[in-house]
């Protein structure tokens, strides 16, 4: 069997938090005690109001994409991700 990779180290150790300005894609964030990847980021200066930030969040568990705002000084909480394979000793 191939070895398969599996998420580990979402611990609250592992806590960070950045500046709405300081993403990046493949970023892995926590939001309503939920693991996102960031998939796509527009940081947006408007006229009139202070900026923001949109972004397509996809959930790491169930692979869904949502849509999601940050606006200016928001602290985003950061998660270190680490992917290891594993090999499994039984068969299904």
């Amino acid at each position: 069997m191939l070895p398969k990779n599996k998420i580990l180290n979402f611990a609250p150790e592992n806590l960070h938090t950045l500046n709405h300005k300081l993403l990046w894609q493949q970023l892995r964030i926590e939001l309503n005690n939920e693991l996102y990847s960031v998939v796509e980021f527009l940081h947006v200066k408007p006229g009139k109001g202070g900026a923001f930030v949109r972004t397509k969040l996809k959930n790491l568990k169930s692979g869904k994409v949502i849509p999601h705002t940050f606006n200016a000084g928001v602290k985003i909480n950061v998660q270190r991700v680490e992917r290891r394979p594993f090999q499994f000793l039984y068969n299904l």
